[in-house]
């Protein structure tokens, strides 16, 4: 079996963008990014992975880029003029926007413990029927932010945004996104008592 950090070599060109730039109320606004768990800060777990599948690694913050300046990120990108904290799909709008690859496979901060075929099990998806977008879904919940997007349908999503629209599931929806089925449950890191 190929692994994922081999196959990367065959796929078009791919950046990763680590979401991380969300307002964490459920965590009483502490930024999750550097929260440990098993030991290690959710950033730096999301990174060891991403470095496993693509060469170039963005993060989407709209915190202070410095506090990410030991990292070793390619760039640390703010949401785009005028569509300040306007959710994920503004960070994913940044990073088709700034990135200069055709694909950008984006993972959030906050769901560690990933499938290790993830991004070549969503450029087959794409592949095969042609599409725009992929999302996983980790044993039928749909992760809507866990996917691969062509940098194609920056205008759209950014019509969409100025527009006053938030919501994920609309927007892939109405671009016929792939859902990709992985038999794999996802640990989603919004709680205090999830780091328990």
């Amino acid at each position: 079996m190929v692994s994922s950090k081999e196959e990367k070599h065959h796929m078009p060109s791919t950046t990763t963008l680590i979401l991380a730039g969300g307002k964490s109320r459920r965590m009483g606004s502490r930024d999750k990014s550097f929260i440990k768990w098993q030991g290690q800060p959710l950033i730096l777990q999301t990174l060891e992975f991403a470095r496993a599948q693509t060469e170039v690694i963005f993060i989407s913050s709209n915190r202070p880029a410095d506090i990410y300046d030991a990292l070793g990120a390619d760039a640390i990108l703010p949401d785009p003029e005028g569509l300040d904290h306007a959710g994920p799909l503004a960070g994913i709008l940044a990073g088709l926007e700034y990135g200069a690859t055709d694909w950008l496979f984006t993972l959030p901060v906050d769901t560690p413990d990933l499938p290790a075929d993830l991004l070549p099990a969503l450029m087959r998806s794409v592949e095969v029927n042609n599409a725009a977008i992929a999302v996983a879904s980790f044993c039928g919940n749909c992760q809507q932010v866990i996917g691969l997007w062509h940098r194609s349908i920056a205008p759209l999503l950014r019509d969409y945004l100025e527009n006053g629209e938030r919501r994920v599931m609309p927007f892939i929806r109405n671009n016929c996104a792939d859902i990709v089925e992985f038999d794999h449950r996802a640990k989603n890191m919004n709680r205090p008592e999830d780091f328990e």
